[in-house]
């Protein structure tokens, strides 16, 4: 096809497609970015400015904590006093997932506080005692 074609017939059709093809396309393309942008900039503020300046200052808090030592004859326990589970209408995490992320943040003790389900208080359905370490 262009073997027959002359060089400036060449060109002539290269920016043909140019104008026809990429560049509708290239303008599709920036103009998606730019929508997107737009449309996402919460999103991508937090992203690249805003959580990682809370990370900064998370670890510049934690080089400055000091681990105290008390000897006063006091237990220190680290828990929650007030959760819920999948029990609960406004809580969709079974117990299992409760006690991984108990777990994980290095608690001793949960004291659920599931909502009432039809009206009837039946915390025989939640976790009683130690289960993996974890007092509920």
């Amino acid at each position: 096809m262009f073997s027959a074609m002359s060089r400036p017939a060449v060109l002539q059709f290269a920016l043909r497609l140019c104008r026809k093809i990429l560049l509708p396309l290239f303008i599709i393309g920036v103009a998606g970015v730019l929508v997107g942008a737009v449309a996402f900039h919460d999103a991508l503020y937090n992203r690249f400015v805003h959580f990682p300046r809370l990370a900064r200052a998370w670890a510049a808090l934690g080089a400055q904590r000091e681990a105290v030592t008390l000897d006063d004859g006091w237990t220190e326990f680290r828990g929650i006093c007030h959760s819920h589970s999948e029990l609960s209408h406004d809580s969709e995490v079974p117990f299992p997932e409760v006690l991984a992320a108990a777990k994980e943040a290095r608690l001793e003790f949960l004291l659920m506080s599931d909502h009432c389900t039809d009206g009837v208080a039946d915390f025989s359905l939640q976790w009683r005692g130690l289960h993996d370490g974890i007092l509920f």
